[in-house]
């Protein structure tokens, strides 16, 4: 009896070979992930770190540009603090020691430089007449504004210590001392009374005249006016201040030069003010008080 080859024939590794290894590599990971967990873990690190890997240029160039953005703003704010100081001189005598080699190098840089210049002091110098001439110029416009609105009608000077007369009917002012004067020039010497009606010098506006005794302070015929009196102090004070050295000591500003501090004019014109006042406020005071010989007496006390 003849046995099949087919049957009889037993498997040898080899022929068996080809299906284990297909067999293995089907179910080789899971069998070894099941069986061995050391080499999963082996396996999710190996994964992990090339995750990480791969994240890890992006993290350090992040904190370059970080770090560099930190310093470019912390040295700007020195600079800020500082005032940038130090980059400023820095560069300005790196141009001073360039100008001064280009200079040294090339006579036609000097030539040119120097009449660069002479072409800016002559400048400086014309800026300086022009401002000389304005300050000038205003001046005398502010001078001559005080003489033709701020003259007094009586002596023609520019008002000091300015009164005007208690008249409802009358506006005018004038200096203190002029009005006194002209005030007391009506007044007999004999009886040291006004016989005559005083009027106002400008609009002949009559003024009621002292003839009961004792008086009251209604009846002083003069009142000061202040707002006038606060703009002449203004305007001279303004006027000594824009006269400077050179303009006083021009001959043609020698009208000029009689309105500083220490000028003629300005010291005539506060000497004026001052016994203007000193006079209106010693008569006022005595005013309601006073009798026949003591305005005899203040009549000639002002010489009138």
């Amino acid at each position: 009896m003849v046995r099949s080859t087919r049957s009889t024939r037993r498997p040898t590794t080899r022929s068996m070979a080809p299906h284990i290894t297909r067999n293995m590599s089907r179910a080789g990971p899971r069998r070894q992930t099941r069986s061995d967990p050391a080499a999963g873990a082996v396996q999710l690190c190996k994964r992990t770190t090339t995750a990480e890997s791969g994240k890890k240029p992006r993290v350090a160039k992040r904190q370059r540009k970080s770090r560099r953005l930190a310093t470019m703003r912390r040295d700007a704010s020195v600079c800020r603090r500082v005032g940038n100081s130090n980059v400023r001189g820095k560069s300005l005598n790196t141009k001073r020691r360039d100008t001064r080699q280009r200079c040294s190098a090339s006579p036609a840089v000097r030539t040119a430089l120097e009449k660069q210049l002479e072409s800016v002091i002559r400048e400086n110098e014309e800026l300086s007449l022009l401002v000389s001439e304005y300050k000038t110029a205003a001046s005398q416009h502010l001078l001559r504004n005080l003489e033709e609105n701020f003259s007094c009608p009586l002596c023609f000077e520019i008002m000091a210590s300015p009164y005007t007369l208690r008249s409802p009917s009358c506006g005018h002012s004038f200096c203190a001392t002029c009005i006194l004067k002209w005030f007391f020039s009506r007044l007999h010497r004999n009886c040291g009374d006004w016989h005559d009606v005083v009027q106002c010098p400008i609009c002949r506006c009559p003024l009621s005249t002292p003839d009961l005794q004792p008086r009251s302070e209604q009846t002083f015929p003069f009142l000061p006016n202040r707002a006038l009196d606060g703009a002449l102090q203004g305007l001279i004070k303004s006027l000594a201040g824009e006269l400077d050295d050179e303009c006083s000591s021009s001959a043609s500003n020698a009208q000029l030069s009689a309105w500083s501090d220490e000028g003629l004019a300005r010291q005539d014109w506060t000497n004026r003010d001052r016994i203007g006042r000193n006079e209106m406020t010693s008569l006022g005071a005595q005013w309601t008080t006073m009798k026949a010989v003591d305005f005899v007496n203040f009549k000639n006390h002002l010489d009138v």
